[in-house]
């Protein structure tokens, strides 16, 4: 499972179904947001019909926070799409007034970059444990 990418899913603006389905996508990405659960397994997972689990998939794909692969024969394959994912939770960060210092870093560091796009991606600052 990919944390960096589900704690973005946590700040997106998303309605609860598809941002369950996007958790569950997320939760079963590796580290590059690939993975290739089936409608099944995202249904067991989100406790949603797999009827509304295709409908959600289907709004995260023409959104383009995730993009959908079929593949004749064979599983599908659905990739997290992190620029895509970043500029929505930047957007939603963006238009709240009150952010914890934890949320202004994941602010920061989903902010567009103006240079063009970075030859690497550094991880989401960790959250300090307190007691």
């Amino acid at each position: 499972m990919s944390l960096d990418y589900m704690t973005l899913a946590w700040r997106t603006e998303l309605q609860a179904g598809p941002r369950l389905i996007l958790l569950a996508i997320c939760d079963n990405a590796n580290d590059d947001g690939n993975c290739y659960p089936s409608i099944q397994s995202l249904a067991l997972k989100s406790g949603l019909s797999p009827r509304a689990v295709r409908g959600h998939v289907a709004s995260l794909d023409e959104s383009g926070i995730v993009e959908r692969h079929e593949r004749a024969g064979r599983s599908t394959y659905y990739q997290v799409n992190l620029r895509a994912l970043r500029a929505a939770v930047f957007k939603s960060l963006s238009a709240r007034t009150d952010l914890s210092e934890y949320d202004k870093g994941v602010l920061r560091s989903c902010a567009p970059d103006e240079s063009g796009p970075p030859a690497y991606s550094a991880p989401l600052q960790k959250s300090p444990i307190t007691p």
